[in-house]
């Protein structure tokens, strides 16, 4: 192997999540923390409530932030489409997200290309990973950081 080319790459073990919207963790009710969470919030899927009286004590609160993940999360869809179809240097089509998992390419806003595919999902990636940390923080969900 020389030392600036890596091994052909091993098959995928694992698909990939374009979005992460569900996980197993079990978790306190992110109100009063004491009762197990058996409510996941229906659209944005990060914080989970006791009963109906937790989740409704909480609404206001978590309505901001349910909406700027659900409005990122359909960001981050959105900017995954041209992914499944990229066209990598040597001209072959491949889906990011199925194939080639070892070799995506660097995103071009390392070389100041804001405009290009990959970094354009790069920067919607990361906005809704802050909007689900934040509500982590904020609501003390431990489902929020999983599926950040």
């Amino acid at each position: 192997m020389d030392g600036d080319q890596f091994s052909e790459s091993l098959p995928a073990v694992r698909k990939v999540s374009i979005v992460c919207s569900e996980t197993k963790t079990e978790s306190q009710c992110s109100v009063c923390f004491v009762k197990k969470g058996q409510i996941t919030c229906w659209f944005c899927q990060a914080v989970r409530y006791c009963g109906s009286k937790c989740k409704k004590q909480q609404r206001l609160k978590h309505e901001h932030w349910c909406k700027e993940i659900t409005k990122a999360v359909e960001e981050v869809k959105a900017r995954a489409e041209p992914l499944k179809a990229y066209k990598l240097p040597d001209n072959s089509i491949v889906n990011l997200f199925q194939d080639n998992l070892g070799k995506l390419p660097i995103p071009s806003y390392f070389y100041g290309n804001l405009d290009d595919p990959v970094s354009l999902y790069y920067s919607a990636r990361m906005d809704l990973i802050h909007d689900l940390k934040t509500v982590g923080r904020l609501n003390n969900s431990k489902i929020a950081y999983d599926i950040a």
